[in-house]
């Protein structure tokens, strides 16, 4: 699958949304028939395989998580066009709907056997959640910039020519980035601590990933809040122009706003809390 997916240029989503009912996987011959929706299948379709997740009723995995990779114009596999959201509009997030669709054993990637190494996925995601959410703000960023050096005259009580040399805007400006540069301080870290972690595989402990998802949990908590607050106080430096539909400026909120609603960021806040007060450490699930 991997030779192909590298030789075909093979675009990969997923189907995993743990808060939908769960799908039914029933064993069919040598095989299994999975049933079932799931919502926010991010990419699904515009996606040549399509990864997802259920546990097994009879057949060879009987009673196990079984993990597949199907492709994602199988018969039964019907893409629904459900997404119409403040942002990531391009994101292709709609749900998904199998009916009795075929899952070979080729399909199969694995079970998940419930060992710590098997879950560090999840942290990884989260880790790539903090990603997105500074480069959210990079980019916002950037563009102010270029907006900003591009505005002509200056406010009328600042004693500046332009807005560009106008100590307020500065502040503003001072005050967004340091926050944006301690974020991927951070986020740098972690980036090379979750290659550790992962780098390690079987030899994963429970205490290694317990700290690996706390660790990021806290990244989720500054990048989130970073990431809003530079994509909407960047207006307050460019002006009431750059609020023109043509010049798109709102897209890195309305996208940070819409993502950062997967999973609930104070729950973040209390995992860490939590932890650094009473050393508790959250069940392991798709969202921790």
């Amino acid at each position: 699958m991997v030779p192909a997916s590298a030789a075909g240029g093979w675009v990969w989503a997923d189907a995993f949304n743990p808060v939908d009912p769960d799908l039914e996987l029933v064993a069919d011959g040598d095989g299994y028939r999975l049933s079932g929706t799931k919502h926010f299948a991010t990419g699904a379709a515009a996606a040549d395989r399509l990864i997802s997740a259920a546990v097994a009723s009879g057949g060879a995995y009987d009673g196990e998580l079984v993990v597949f990779a199907l492709d994602a114009r199988r018969e039964g596999i019907e893409h629904l066009d459900t997404w119409d959201h403040l942002g990531q509009r391009a994101s292709a997030s709609g749900a998904v709907r199998f009916t009795a669709v075929a899952v070979t054993p080729e399909d199969v990637i694995g079970t998940d056997t419930g060992e710590p190494f098997s879950s560090v996925v999840t942290p990884g995601v989260q880790l790539l959640f903090g990603n997105i959410y500074l480069a959210v703000a990079e980019g916002a960023l950037a563009q102010a910039r270029e907006l900003t050096r591009a505005r002509k005259n200056s406010w009328f009580l600042s004693g500046a020519d332009t807005y560009a040399e106008d100590p307020v805007v500065h502040r503003v400006y001072g005050e967004l980035v340091a926050r944006t540069e301690a974020v991927r301080a951070l986020a740098d870290a972690l980036n090379r601590r979750f290659d550790g972690v992962a780098g390690l595989g079987a030899a994963v402990t429970a205490e290694d990933r317990a700290e690996l998802e706390l660790a990021i949990a806290g990244l989720k908590v500054v990048s989130t809040e970073v990431g809003l607050e530079v994509a909407s106080r960047v207006f307050e430096v460019t002006g009431a122009s750059s609020t023109r539909n043509s010049i798109g400026l709102d897209v890195y909120w309305r996208n940070i706003r819409t993502h950062s609603l997967h999973d609930p960021v104070d729950y973040k806040k209390i995992e860490v809390g939590a932890h650094f007060l009473n050393g508790t450490v959250q069940p392991v699930s798709l969202y921790t």
